[in-house]
């Protein structure tokens, strides 16, 4: 029997990757610290996405 395809797994992972290029490719300002808010939005801000994603995952199984 095939698995299951995890459809919202795999569209949090797009969001991820797409809104991440995104945020690098785009001119920010800076922010704190003076890194641009790319960098805080997929470095900082993507961990906190990627760690709720997995816990979605883990409470769902989805």
């Amino acid at each position: 029997m095939r698995p299951k395809l995890p459809k919202i797994s795999l569209a949090l992972m797009a969001v991820f990757l797409i809104g991440g290029s995104a945020a690098l490719l785009v001119e920010w300002p800076p922010g704190p610290k003076n890194l641009d808010w790319g960098v805080w939005i997929v470095v900082y801000f993507g961990y906190v996405y990627v760690v709720g994603a997995s816990l979605f995952y883990v409470k769902t199984g989805k």
